[in-house]
């Protein structure tokens, strides 16, 4: 048995699924490690002011700064990367279909049609209102339960549990 997807690729379908993959990705623990070092310079100036090492402190100070600036603007750049590769994709509001079966995922659109083997889906998240779909650490597919019928939601749930090692709910 196949569970099959049929997805418009329309600017609210992406803008959709890059919050969720950017909810479930590399910004999440890179945001902790961007504060640690933060602190640890706040320290690091605060000790060279204290000994008087003004060389020093300045150019911690304009470091720490700089992290300061990457914690607020790092989230717009990424949104704004995003909105610029919407705008270079080539085929918007084309339809895509998603198949997903015992030997793997099939993508069908107006182009032709890709197969690809479950080693190759790293992990799978389930959301409420949908299935995100990871090939490795940064593509990720959203399947949004929208482009479904209830029988193919619960096929793909039962593919991926069975396919997927690192499958959880989001």
């Amino acid at each position: 048995m196949a569970a099959e997807y049929r997805i418009r690729l329309s600017e609210e379908f992406f803008r959709d699924a890059g919050a969720r993959c950017l909810s479930q990705t590399w910004f999440a623990w890179t945001r902790v490690v961007i504060v640690l070092v933060t602190l640890v310079l706040a320290v690091f100036v605060g000790v060279a002011l204290y000994q008087n090492r003004i060389l020093s402190a300045i150019g911690s100070a304009i470091v720490l700064g700089d992290l300061v600036i990457l914690m607020i603007l790092a989230p717009r750049f990424k949104r704004w990367q995003a909105h610029r590769n919407l705008r270079k994709f080539l085929h918007p509001n084309d339809e895509m279909g998603i198949r997903l079966s015992d030997e793997g995922v099939s993508f069908t659109g107006r182009n032709g049609e890709t197969r690809a083997p479950w080693t190759v889906i790293t992990k799978a998240r389930r959301f409420s209102d949908g299935l995100l779909l990871f090939e490795g650490p940064k593509l990720c597919r959203w399947l949004p339960d929208s482009a479904a019928d209830v029988r193919s939601i619960a096929e793909a749930e039962r593919l991926v549990r069975a396919n997927v090692s690192d499958y959880r709910d989001a």
